[in-house]
């Protein structure tokens, strides 16, 4: 926050969290006893603040003289994510590998937004790894000029994203094929980073793999349906009707529409469930949980939610595995902190924020008002107790992201913690029975008769 208010240079947040350190380590050199906790945390701050301003000036700064360039520049890159909201338009988020002049190809990293708008012509289709030519006038985003506007260019950093552009014509876009002469050159300069690296190939292969199991449905389930099992279950919204979404979001119920910790512990439930019929060790089974935690966040697209939640998971599988106890607000702060490492930025953003706190709302405040509100006396306050449980647990999500609901959107659901007894159960049993039939639908035809049963929930739903 102090990195981004007061738009600190690298160098200089850096030299102060340096000379922070040196007065410390002198202080404990020369008297001998230990750094007071405030210390340290000044230190902690200087060194978020050095780490945040690194991160925002490397991407302001990454594809600059693009931006600055007075014509189209013709780059290379590699596409990282795909959408399309109508036939006649896409949207790719590239990462941008060289740039071709005509004296060679000149190194060049960095992300950018390019949509394309191709007229009456076909449009064609590009999948997370393809490898692209573009020509295109780059330019930087457009920051707010109002006070409490959307900030275009603020949301695009915190995702890497430097510059956007926009085309026309089907010719502006083209796939590089493996015989392309101009790919070959690039593969062959060796300082040239290379195009399918390890990571790359596995979205590039989440993303097939998440096509295909979507595509089981295609014939069982109606258009409307398809598209809110694709959000539900993969966090795909390119399907979902605007009313649907409108509709979850004023009831309170969005969070089912963002893949986060609510389906991996549906995930890994079921998983767990069914790892205690397999041979081996508990260890093996909590490896196990892991795998499909992040498999699982891997399939939904990776966004901060699901990172959360399998980052949280797998530190509490590791911890069991280890015959250790579980503090489940260290797990919360370690993920954070895990995520904030890679991406600093992230602390701005509003998926990030609203995640962790619904979670530190249910961690802090869920057992005090379940023993506040809820009776515990007698075989009917028992049953009482387990059944208005998830109430509790919902209220206490609301309670902690109220200022943020406020803020950002203006307007909360009172209707929310009530509706979501029933919508969670059904949720709870749509997800892992929708990704169920679909991994099973590759191999299996089991979708006529799981269809009409996913068809009931989702018109609960």
């Amino acid at each position: 926050i102090l990195a981004k208010e007061l738009a600190l240079p690298p160098y200089l947040t850096w030299m102060a969290a340096v000379l922070w350190l040196v007065v410390g380590c002198l202080r404990l050199f020369l008297t001998g006893g230990e750094l007071r906790p405030a210390v340290l945390m000044i230190l902690l701050g200087l060194t978020g603040a050095a780490s945040f301003s690194s991160y925002w000036y490397t991407v302001e700064t990454g594809l600059a003289d693009l931006a600055e360039a007075e014509g189209p520049v013709s780059v290379i890159g590699q596409v990282l994510k795909a959408s399309s909201e109508n036939p006649c338009q896409q949207r790719l988020t590239v990462e941008i590998k060289g740039v071709v002049l005509p004296e060679g190809i000149r190194r060049q990293l960095g992300r950018a937004v390019i949509t394309q708008a191709v007229g009456n012509d076909e449009l064609e289709e590009f999948r997370p790894g393809d490898v692209i030519l573009a020509r295109a006038q780059f330019r930087r985003p457009r920051r707010a000029s109002n006070p409490g506007q959307f900030n275009y260019a603020h949301y695009l950093y915190r995702r890497g994203i430097s510059v956007t552009a926009f085309v026309e014509g089907k010719e502006a876009v083209r796939r590089l094929e493996s015989h392309d002469l101009l790919l070959g050159n690039v593969l062959s300069k060796g300082s040239f980073p290379r195009l399918r690296a390890g990571g790359m190939q596995l979205f590039y292969g989440a993303d097939r793999l998440r096509q295909r199991l979507l595509g089981v449905w295609e014939e069982s389930l109606p258009f409307r349906y398809r598209g809110l099992l694709a959000a539900m279950v993969f966090g795909d919204e390119t399907g979902l009707e605007e009313d649907l979404e409108q509709a979850f979001r004023r009831t309170g119920q969005a969070h089912l529409l963002s893949v986060s910790g609510l389906h991996v512990g549906f995930v890994a439930g079921w998983v767990w469930y069914l790892g205690r019929f397999l041979p081996g060790g508990q260890v093996i089974k909590y490896l196990i949980g892991m795998l499909a935690a992040w498999g699982y966040a891997l399939l939904a697209g990776g966004n901060p939610p699901v990172v959360r939640a399998a980052a949280a998971l797998s530190l509490y599988l590791g911890a069991a595995a280890l015959g250790r106890g579980h503090n489940r607000l260290a797990a919360a702060a370690w993920a954070a902190f895990l995520q904030l490492w890679v991406n600093p930025s992230l602390l701005f953003d509003i998926s990030f924020q609203l995640s962790y706190g619904a979670l530190l709302g249910i961690l802090v405040l869920a057992k005090p008002l379940e023993t506040r509100l809820l009776p515990k006396g007698g075989p009917l306050g028992r049953i009482w107790a387990k059944a208005a449980a998830p109430m509790v647990l919902s209220i206490s999500a609301q309670l902690a992201i109220f200022p943020l609901l406020s803020y950002y959107f203006q307007e909360i659901s009172l209707l929310g913690p009530f509706i979501g007894l029933i919508a969670v159960p059904i949720a709870g049993l749509a997800v892992p029975l929708a990704l169920l039939g679909s991994l099973v639908g590759l191999f299996v035809e089991v979708q006529r008769w799981l269809a009409p049963i996913l068809l009931v929930l989702l018109t609960l739903l």
